[in-house]
């Protein structure tokens, strides 16, 4: 029967001696593996060193390790020529499979459903004032005050999404 193994208070920091016990391997092999897959420990217990248990696992277990939560994902890059197509055409499978659920829109999709929204909200923006005016009875000193910081404030995201854009574009290029 397996038995429980405590981490301690630490969570997710393991010595060489419980990784030794869990995967029921000598503390030799331990640390071989741990210094060939180069895990580094992440602190001090007691003037031992402890390691992180995802990469400690991963080393131990010889699994690669990248991605990052609580799913295991392996980088399509780092497979043979065969898995990495069958990796491609399975994405391919189920982004088709989202795409009919509703639940993953296409990127120029998107991007029409914002600019649309932009559209609507600078409409509004530009009519504001002549609306506050006739509403509420501003005055036009107060008009003028509102656009302007309308008008600071458009610039400003303006700018950001300009700034935004070229650094995606440095990105893909």
């Amino acid at each position: 029967m397996p038995r429980a193994i405590s981490l301690g208070d630490r969570v997710g920091e393991i010595s060489i001696s419980r990784l030794a016990s869990a995967f029921d391997m000598a503390r030799q092999t331990v640390v071989k593996k741990l210094t060939a897959a180069e895990v580094e420990p992440c602190g001090m217990v007691n003037g031992y060193p402890v390691y992180g248990l995802r990469a400690a696992a991963a080393a131990l277990l010889e699994v690669p390790v990248t991605g990052g939560g609580n799913r295991d994902m392996t980088d399509p890059a780092l497979l043979p020529a065969n898995e990495r197509s069958q990796w491609y055409q399975s994405e391919q499978r189920r982004m088709d499979v989202e795409v009919r659920a509703g639940t993953l829109i296409p990127a120029a999709h998107h991007e029409a459903d914002l600019a649309d929204m932009a559209k609507d909200l600078v409409q509004f923006l530009d009519t504001l004032g002549d609306t506050l005016e006739r509403d509420v009875s501003l005055t036009g000193e107060q008009i003028e005050a509102m656009n302007a910081s309308i008008a600071r404030q458009r610039q400003a995201l303006y700018d950001r999404i300009l700034a935004e854009s070229e650094e995606d574009e440095s990105q893909t290029a």
